[in-house]
């Protein structure tokens, strides 16, 4: 089993808390993990507002082309303004969208 851990450099320990435990098992082959220091903006949660999270999310739902009437619904429940102004950090959870991606890319 490879694992891809998706994490965050102001939450160093919940990643090496997976790296002690369910990385060190014997079916573990790989365990690779994936920070803001590997996005292509690593600065990204710095450099966005609420408002420019908001206008993303709004663009996201608003996408329809094409898609299933299930998808439809769905996209237009993924990060509505009131979800996400209850997130403690909603620019690091925006940037973090992209972080499984990139850390496939990584390895």
């Amino acid at each position: 089993v490879d694992i891809l851990s998706v994490a965050s450099v102001n939450q160093q320990y919940l990643l090496h808390a997976q790296q002690t435990t369910f990385a060190t098992h014997k079916s573990v082959r790989n365990f690779f993990n994936a920070t803001e220091t590997d996005d292509a903006d690593p600065f990204c949660h710095a450099n966005i507002t609420f408002q420019h999270v908001d206008s993303v999310s709004k663009f996201c739902r608003k996408r329809h082309h094409g898609m299933s009437p299930v998808l439809r619904y769905l996209s237009g429940q993924y990060a509505r303004t009131p979800w996400l102004g209850k997130k403690k950090n909603p620019t690091g959870w925006l940037c973090a969208q992209v972080r499984p991606y990139s850390g496939v890319m990584k390895v």
